[in-house]
Order: C-alpha cells, then sequence, then structure tokens
C-alpha cells in the first residue's frame, strides 16, 4: 500500500472544494479519509488545517505521505466518524474552529480492489467486510447465524433489494448446504435464488447484497447518525457539512437530519436538490454513479 499513489480520484470533487470555499481559514475535517483524495485536493486549494479520520488501519501509510507533504497542517486520527467530536478534540488544538465536514460514505475503491477485504465478488476472497479488520464481527460470522426474516429486512433496508425474500431464502438454504465463508459462495447463493432476468438484473441485485450485508457488518447507518449529530455539535456557526452517499438509506438519514436543522432554524440547505457526479466523472469513474452530495450551513 505505501507505494500506491496517494492521490485518487475522490468523488464530487469540484463539488466539495465549491461547497468548501468559505470554510478554508479553519479545519475541515475529511471523516471518511480513505486513500486521500479530498483531503488532499482541499490542502492543495487553500485549507489551513485538514483532519483525516478513519477506522481502516490500512490507510495509515496514506496518512503518514500527506502528513510529511503537509506538516503542520494535516492531522490524522484512527476511528470511527461516530467519534468525530471526540476525536477532533484530542487530535486539534481547542482554538481552531471547526469550519468544515466532510462525509463521503460507503467503501472506498481501495476497498474494494482488495479480494481479501471481501468486499467485492469481483474476486475470490473471505466473508469480512469490516471497514476495520481487527474488529467486530466478519460478514461470515453475521451470516453464519441470522434468521430468514433479519436477512429480509438487511436486504431490503440496506440495498433495496427487489427479490429480497428469494435472495434471503436462497442464501440460508447454501449455509445449510455447503456454508458461506468466502464471496464466491455469496455470488453463488445470490445467483440461485434470482428468478431468470438478464444477467445485468444479476449483477445489481448482487451488487446491492454485498452492500447491504457490508452496511449490517459495519453498523453505517446507526454511525451515520451519532456521526452527523457529533459534528454538528463541533462545527463552528457558518461553518458547513457536506455528505455524500451512495445508497437510497444513508440519504435518507442525511436528507432527515439536514431537513431537521433547517426546521429548528439551525441550518440552511446550500442547495435544493442533491449534487450528483457529472457524466464525465461516471464516465471516468464508473463506482462515482450512484453518488449523491447534501450541504448544510450551520446558522446558529
Amino acid at each position: 500500500m505505501v507505494g500506491m499513489q496517494l492521490l485518487h480520484h475522490p468523488v464530487c470533487r469540484e463539488s466539495v472544494l465549491e461547497v468548501f470555499k468559505p470554510s478554508l481559514h479553519g479545519a475541515i475535517l475529511d471523516t471518511t479519509f480513505g486513500a486521500g483524495g479530498h483531503a488532499e485536493a482541499l490542502l492543495a486549494t487553500g485549507a489551513k488545517y485538514v483532519l483525516g479520520v478513519d477506522r481502516d488501519p490500512r490507510v495509515k501509510s496514506f496518512a503518514d505521505s500527506l502528513s510529511d507533504k503537509y506538516p503542520k497542517r494535516f492531522f490524522f486520527a484512527e476511528g470511527n466518524f461516530s467519534d468525530v467530536d471526540r476525536l477532533c478534540h484530542a487530535h486539534l488544538q481547542p482554538r481552531i474552529p471547526i469550519c468544515g465536514i466532510l462525509f463521503d460514505l460507503g467503501v472506498s475503491s481501495m476497498q474494494i480492489d482488495e479480494p481479501e477485504r471481501g468486499f467485492s465478488f469481483g474476486k475470490d476472497g473471505p466473508l469480512d467486510m469490516r471497514m476495520d479488520p481487527t474488529q467486530g464481527e466478519s460478514a461470515a460470522d453475521l451470516l453464519s447465524k441470522i434468521s430468514e426474516g433479519d436477512l429480509i429486512e438487511v436486504l431490503k433496508n440496506n440495498g433495496d433489494v427487489r427479490d429480497a425474500k428469494a435472495v434471503a431464502r436462497s442464501i440460508l438454504n447454501f449455509r445449510a448446504m455447503v456454508g458461506l465463508q468466502n464471496t464466491t459462495q455469496l455470488k453463488s447463493a445470490i445467483f440461485h435464488g434470482l428468478p431468470r432476468r438478464p444477467y445485468r438484473y444479476a449483477f445489481r441485485t448482487t451488487v446491492q447484497v454485498f452492500q447491504a450485508i457490508r452496511i449490517a457488518v459495519n453498523k453505517e447507518l446507526e454511525a451515520l447518525g451519532k456521526g452527523l449529530r457529533a459534528g454538528w455539535r463541533i462545527l463552528e456557526r457558518g461553518g458547513r457539512m457536506v455528505v455524500i452517499s451512495y445508497h437510497s438509506g444513508e440519504d435518507r438519514v442525511v436528507k432527515q437530519y439536514f431537513a431537521s436543522r433547517r426546521q429548528l432554524g439551525e441550518g440552511r440547505l446550500l442547495f435544493d436538490k442533491p449534487k450528483t457526479p457529472s457524466p464525465s466523472e461516471v464516465r471516468g469513474n464508473s463506482r462515482s454513479r450512484s453518488a449523491k452530495l447534501r450541504a448544510v450551513e450551520k446558522i446558529r
């Protein structure tokens, strides 16, 4: 990983930079640091300070590279963005104002491209899916004991899976017959449970199932709610919060939270509808196609 290029193609890069233009005088928190693309772009365009946060210990080499490039301007904290307020207090000087907070949700390209992480069915790997491989239950652990009813709910709520009942039943039948220990087995279980439809439907459904299970393994929706509340508490008046989501469940949490801040007179939505990647960005990075960017400014 150390040899990999720090800069990658962060989703909605130009929109993120545009929203944070008024916030460059203070600290911007990149709560989903990943390979450092957004943090690098913010520092390169004049952000005074950036604190990167990530629960994946494997991103530390990217953080070290950015620290070397921007000494005393970039800081890194290993942890879950649900604890962003505590991490901020532990790693930034108290008088530095928090003028911007970024959440880029989902899984990074770096994680998807590592078969041993189990996030993708493109290559065979263990059914892990943990953002932090040292903590919590893996996807294999979850699937080894989940009931059919609970699995249906996971597939519906976290993945918008259309044939959730049939897929859940197939996964549990596959578990009973041969077990579920790797991504190839899970992919086979999903395909066996689907009605006869074009391959593109089976492919899309498999993506949705993997996403749904990953979200459940990492308790991502619960962490998102906590992170939004924690971030709002430390955000300065006039500061901005930006969230890039990739799934209707994530986007619903963000939309409702931002609407609640507006209704309380605490926040101002920066756009009526979410920003989405340009056609050229989607052509260059197909994984950005489902991204939605929402932003709010704290007014009191």
